[in-house]
């Protein structure tokens, strides 16, 4: 259960800077998350000034199901070890 916490920490860090639209990365390539109105995620890669990478709804979903994925998987984890039966020994 202790190697959960980076993750539960990454989760909390990850969420706090798509709602509060900060970027991810080095002063030096900075990516950020953007809602456009329209389906085209390619426009917003058009608009790059000083190495920031703008990524649109498609990446945001996807990121959002692997953190959802990486959730599920560690409380099956838990939940088996939690109730499997104890060694006799």
């Amino acid at each position: 259960m202790v190697g959960t916490v980076p993750f539960v920490w990454a989760g909390i860090e990850f969420n706090h800077r798509v709602l509060n639209n900060e970027g991810f990365g080095t002063s030096l390539n900075r990516v950020f998350f953007a809602w456009p109105d329209d389906d085209d995620d390619d426009e917003l890669n058009n608009n790059n000034n000083n190495n920031t990478i703008v990524l649109g709804k498609s990446a945001l979903s996807l990121a959002y199901l692997l953190f959802g994925s990486a959730f599920l998987i560690t409380a099956i984890s838990i939940i088996s070890i939690t109730t499997s039966a104890k060694p006799i020994f």
